[in-house]
């Protein structure tokens, strides 16, 4: 079983793995999860444990001392908590031939976090979608580069993924973020264009955990986040050497690998641009005489790391390919076309439609009878698909679709979409009842965690 040395209360959940100490390399025997008593069983046989370079041809025990050839493995066990390997027992602490089983009983008093042997880098964007830096952009684009997942932008805040180390070459790290922009993704990069990532442009950010023993039989191992921009009053938090990042020390400190290393506020990066549409025509071009069209900007960023405050050991962890970002909102966006108008703003692209029919009769009571045009606008500049349903009340064997509309960047536009009318292709053949035909516009922009929904417009109308 496994205890806390200092009050002997069990610890469950940590995972144990017995390992026998050989002379070339130690054999894993296997491991366990503790219950929450504390207990673990960990069963092998002979085979684990006389595993030699020539295995499965020759299998025999190489003990580390004399005799060589003895027939026990010599056991000692390692821990990890939640995936973190915590400094424990080595092949110096081993129990020499052990029969055929062994009862047990270890303790930890400290949690000792053993030093990762990853190294320090920046491989990903995004948490979720995980995009390689180099693998997974675009190169002629900008954008991301996945079956299912392709030609997305970026926007808003970014989280970039790699792993961090504690003490490279045994001395303490700190590590920062810098970024280039260029005119168009491939474009090369200059050595002297890098800027830093400041402190102001990372939102909160969790880059590891404290590990603690409680000593409450009902929670006895607990984890504090361990933040960059926490509030120091309440949090811990990292500390800063100008733009650098200093890397917590403690030694029951557990770093990120493979995970968040830094939240980058993109927006610091591409300011949002207001674009005001309020002069727009639902159905005709808007772009760019109406409001001018605001492209896409490409940023590539870069990890670099150091011994605390050495310029001489500063070394690049990873550089990703420009990535395109776009940080826009559409203001004045007409609504509900001419039946209830409104003007939205702060929208992530444009989405209106309306009706030839209702725009006709002055005041927007215009009257369904035997046509139904519509009119569009769609518009970001990383435009998705363009959608048209209608919905209401059918006559058996009735049914109604628009035609499918082409998707084009920056802009979908029309003044003519009639729907689909089956089997009469004809208005007239509507019920004499209420529908609604909805507009669905969605936008190929990621945070490379969260995708925004699509946008919507409806309009809803009697045919009579």
């Amino acid at each position: 079983m496994l205890v806390d040395c200092k009050t002997g209360g069990p610890l469950p959940g940590v995972t144990v793995t017995a390992m026998d100490a050989d002379l070339i390399t130690d054999d894993r025997l296997g491991s366990s999860v503790t219950d929450s008593t504390g207990h673990f069983r960990i069963d092998y046989t002979s085979a684990d444990f006389k595993k030699t370079f020539l295995s499965p041809l020759i299998n025999i025990e190489t003990d580390t001392t004399f005799p060589f050839f003895s027939s026990g493995p010599d056991v000692y066990f390692k821990l990890e908590i939640g995936g973190t390997p915590i400094t424990f027992e080595t092949s110096a602490n081993r129990r020499n031939n052990v029969d055929y089983y062994l009862c047990v009983r270890l303790c930890i008093s400290n949690l000792i976090i053993a030093d990762t042997q990853i190294p320090a880098s920046f491989t990903r964007i995004g948490r979720s979608a995980r995009f390689g830096i180099v693998s997974e952009i675009n190169p002629a684009t900008g954008k991301s580069m996945r079956p299912s997942f392709d030609n997305y932008a970026f926007y808003s805040s970014i989280i970039l993924v790699g792993s961090l180390s504690k003490k490279p070459d045994n001395q303490p790290m700190e590590y920062m973020f810098e970024y280039e922009e260029v005119a168009a993704p491939g474009n090369s990069l200059l050595p002297g264009a890098w800027h830093p990532v400041t402190p102001a442009m990372i939102p909160k950010t969790v880059i590891g955990y404290l590990w603690t023993l409680t000593g409450d039989l009902m929670n006895p191992i607990a984890t504090e986040d361990y933040f960059i921009n926490g509030n120091p009053a309440y949090e811990k938090t990292v500390t800063f050497n100008g733009n650098w990042i200093q890397m917590p020390q403690e030694p029951h400190f557990a770093l990120h690998i493979h995970t968040d290393i830094l939240t980058l506020n993109t927006e610091a990066l591409m300011p949002i641009v207001t674009i005001n549409v309020d002069a727009m025509t639902i159905g005709n071009a808007t772009v760019p005489a109406v409001a001018a069209e605001v492209s896409n900007r490409y940023f590539a960023h870069r990890m670099k790391q150091r011994q605390w405050g050495i310029t001489a050991s500063e070394v690049v962890a990873g550089t990703s390919h420009p990535i395109a970002i776009f940080n826009a909102r559409y203001d004045r966006v007409p609504k509900h076309g001419s039946w209830i108008p409104g003007k939205y703003d702060g929208e992530l692209a444009v989405c209106s439609l309306d009706i030839e029919e209702i725009i006709i009769c002055m005041g927007g009571c215009g009257k369904i009878t035997n046509a139904l045009t519509i009119h569009i606008n769609a518009r970001n500049e990383n435009l998705g698909g363009t959608s048209l349903t209608l919905t209401g009340p059918a006559k058996p064997g009735q049914s109604f679709s628009f035609p499918a509309i082409a998707s084009a960047q920056p802009e979908v536009f029309s003044n003519s979409i009639h729907p689909v009318i089956i089997p009469i292709n004809s208005v007239s053949e509507l019920l004499p009842c209420a529908y609604t035909v909805t507009m669905s516009t969605s936008i190929l922009l990621t945070t490379g965690d969260y995708i925004p929904g699509p946008l919507y417009d409806f309009i809803s109308f009697c045919k009579v």
